[in-house]
């Protein structure tokens, strides 16, 4: 199975909390994003415990996505107070256009407090296949393989609501270059593809999904400058199933652990292409952890019958995402 993938790490997407506009100056903002990244090729070991993999070969997948995206801005229960003053609500809309799948999406995101925001939103999805790269699947046990499932009849389905806090150490101590970030975001979230009770995949991501509720913990920290490299910094991302359980209506046994959870380390870069902030260009290098297994691994579609004994950490991808706003 060829590997494709469409969805930019959440840690490159954070970024534009720090470089928006404010609603006073541009409350309705359209943009498109383009976004690209590769994949080497890395070795698996049956060892257990935890290890880091080395890279195997050059090349294990690209991703690509275009995302049209429309957002608006407005003063949202302001006061005088300094936590309270720039205080919004932003509605958004994006569609994510790939090779083989179209994902729009929805979202709502409140600010409270100049350290919190609040959002809830949902995608809606559907893929096919096209030149051996599968938009989305449904395992069969019997076959050992992701077979298609109808474009358009089926849906990858995914609704959630998060918490951020956010601070930048710039507000204390005025200045240019005392500006360092930090996020904490939780997200919890219900993912499904419908028409099936089986484990599948989507986006061509090949490892293993299943209906139920998610989880996801984002950590972010970095140094914002009046440079054209604008920002920098290191993000750690936590997710996986709440519950083990979600696998076995597909007759994956406990031994696969359903709800791994899986740990990405993201450094990155944000580089202002031009003064306006019209064209900027985000860049990042992924180290994830996967699960390793007690037997040989030999392929993406035999992975969900192994028995995981182990954590190892590899080189994910490279990629960067482009973005432009009109």
């Amino acid at each position: 199975m060829n590997k494709l993938i469409f969805s930019l790490t959440c840690a490159v997407l954070l970024l534009c909390n720090f470089v928006s506009l404010s609603a006073e100056e541009n409350p309705v903002e359209f943009s498109i994003s383009v976004g690209t990244a590769y994949y080497p090729e890395s070795s698996h070991t049956t060892s257990g415990g935890t290890s880091f993999q080395g890279l195997s070969g050059a090349y294990d997948g690209l991703e690509l996505a275009v995302t049209p995206a429309v957002s608006y801005t407005m003063p949202f229960l302001t006061s005088d107070n300094m936590l309270m003053e720039d205080n919004y609500l932003t509605l958004d809309a994006a569609v994510q256009i790939s090779p083989v799948t179209i994902m729009p999406s929805a979202s709502i995101t409140i600010s409270p407090l100049a350290i919190l925001e609040l959002s809830a939103g949902g995608k809606a999805g559907t893929g096919w296949s096209l030149a051996g790269i599968q938009g989305m699947g449904e395992y069969s046990i019997s076959k050992q393989e992701y077979e298609d499932v109808s474009a358009f009849s089926h849906w990858y389905l995914y609704g959630y609501c998060s918490v951020t806090f956010m601070f930048d150490f710039g507000e204390i101590w005025e200045g240019d270059w005392n500006h360092i970030v930090m996020t904490a975001t939780y997200e919890a979230g219900y993912q499904k593809l419908t028409g099936t009770s089986a484990v599948w995949q989507w986006q061509a991501n090949n490892y293993p999904m299943a209906n139920g509720w998610i989880y996801t913990q984002d950590y972010f920290i970095g140094y914002k400058m009046p440079l054209k490299v604008s920002l920098v910094g290191l993000d750690f991302t936590l997710s996986g199933h709440y519950n083990s359980s979600d696998f076995d209506s597909s007759n994956i046994s406990e031994s696969y652990d359903g709800d791994f959870m899986t740990i990405d380390i993201t450094p990155l870069a944000q580089i202002q292409l031009d003064s306006s902030g019209i064209n900027e260009l985000s860049v990042y290098a992924c180290i994830s952890s996967r699960r390793s297994f007690e037997q040989e691994w030999k392929d993406y579609d035999t992975e969900p019958l192994l028995t995981k004994n182990g954590r190892e950490f590899y080189f994910n991808s490279f990629g960067f995402q482009w973005k432009h706003r009109f």
